[in-house]
């Protein structure tokens, strides 16, 4: 983060812009009315912090669309998916920011945060029965064993059959990215 006003391509807009925007708060306001803005925890000891146009906001909702594709599961305008994500929802967070960009009346989203205690989180999943399940890999084999026992109460879809997880329509493993 040093060097993020000399690296920056974009002309009006400064570090101290971004970190002023996530200290006041305001989550999907975009800064300057242009820039979508999240940072990291901070948990290496200083939060990243990134700054997307509207343009590489729809790239990034995009990446998220392909989880969707995956599991069978569409968005369409004549129906509503309703979507819940178990991830963090502070306002500064990308996946609080997707939650809130993606909640519509055709994606009505559920946003859990996933420091609650779980059984809160069984109860509102329950309650709300989303039929896309977002959430981070180690909330999601929890409530995979809250399922296992019997105190979650709700069935994601995949379509056209169900699929074991992992696999996509063809029966193969989803494409992995690019090796680093």
């Amino acid at each position: 983060m040093d060097r993020f006003d000399d690296l920056i391509t974009r002309g009006d807009l400064r570090l101290a812009h971004a970190q002023a925007h996530l200290a006041a708060g305001a989550g999907a306001q975009r800064l300057m009315g242009r820039y979508y803005v999240a940072a990291t925890a901070g948990t290496t000891g200083e939060p990243g912090i990134f700054v997307w146009d509207v343009d590489e906001w729809a790239d990034v909702l995009a990446s998220y669309s392909r989880a969707y594709s995956w599991a069978g599961a569409s968005v369409r305008l004549t129906t509503r998916t309703r979507m819940a994500v178990v991830s963090s929802t502070a306002p500064s967070h990308q996946s609080a920011l997707v939650g809130a960009s993606v909640d519509s009346r055709f994606i009505p989203t559920l946003r859990v945060d996933s420091g609650e205690q779980l059984e809160d989180v069984v109860r509102r999943l329950n309650h709300f029965r989303p039929d896309v399940l977002v959430g981070y890999a180690s909330m999601l084999g929890l409530l995979a064993g809250e399922q296992r026992a019997g105190r979650l109460h709700v069935r994601p879809a995949l379509h056209p059959h169900r699929r074991r997880p992992g696999q996509s329509r063809g029966g193969a493993a989803p494409p992995r990215g690019p090796r680093r």
